[in-house]
């Protein structure tokens, strides 16, 4: 996938045009609560910029991701002692009560198609959290997509990067909407500098999430949820929502 390999040196760029980073950061401080120095995982770290933040915010921080662009950006970038990047997949990591908070944002988790995977990662993330741990992950709401079905190609941002002007256009088309709700995404990214202008294609195969799954996978995997949201700054859950916020709980 073109985003996190040619792509990755403009990665947080491009995201971070969809989202609030300060809020998203300020629900882990606040999920964390007065622990003065609280350790995180964060599984799909990506480049990293939102661990930095974290990790100038008293955090001791481990970021994992199976791509080595990404991760040998993220090591440029934020080189605080406070931070560890490791090349592990979601599927593999293996850790025993080490931390506070796992986090899994960016659209990371939508990468698990099957039951058993996506059992994995939070039996996997039940083993790392150390006990009342938390664990604030993101997730693509299913029940939008089941009703709009497809969606074509558009623009969803354009952005400056340094010399460079990119432009994000970005189409989905449903494969299945049960009993897992799988979706065909497909994206243009065209990206200018000067007179050059570059056209990369890019498709990804996720999976969205309704509440009811949330809620089984949640308890099947020995987890008290503590809340479902709209967004980082916890605007409640609707049904019409884009993705979903959970938090849960190790007790």
């Amino acid at each position: 996938m073109k985003l996190y390999h040619e792509l990755a040196e403009y990665y947080f760029a491009i995201e971070e045009a969809h989202r609030n980073i300060q809020a998203d950061l300020s629900l882990i401080r606040t999920i964390t609560g007065a622990n003065p120095d609280p350790t995180i995982l964060d599984l799909g770290c990506g480049t990293g910029e939102h661990l930095g933040m974290l990790a100038s915010r008293g955090f001791r921080c481990t970021g994992i991701d199976s791509s080595e662009d990404m991760l040998a950006i993220a090591g440029k970038r934020n080189q605080s002692p406070s931070i560890s990047f490791l090349r592990q997949d979601m599927l593999s990591f293996d850790y025993y009560e080490q931390f506070d908070i796992v986090t899994c944002l960016f659209g990371s988790f939508d990468y698990l198609l099957d039951d058993a995977d996506v059992d994995k990662v939070l039996w996997n993330t039940w083993r790392a959290l150390k006990p009342g741990g938390a664990a604030l992950f993101e997730v693509w709401n299913a029940n939008p997509v089941r009703e709009i079905s497809s969606k074509p190609m558009s623009t969803v941002s354009m952005i400056r990067y340094k010399d460079r002007n990119i432009e994000r256009r970005r189409g989905f088309a449903l494969l299945t909407s049960a009993p897992r709700t799988i979706v065909e995404v497909r994206y243009v990214y065209l990206v200018a500098c000067g007179d050059r202008s570059d056209t990369l294609r890019d498709k990804h195969v996720m999976r969205a999430f309704d509440r009811k799954e949330i809620e089984r996978f949640v308890a099947d995997n020995g987890f008290a949820l503590k809340g479902m949201y709209s967004n980082s700054a916890l605007d409640p859950y609707k049904d019409t929502s884009n993705k979903i916020i959970v938090h849960f709980v190790k007790e």
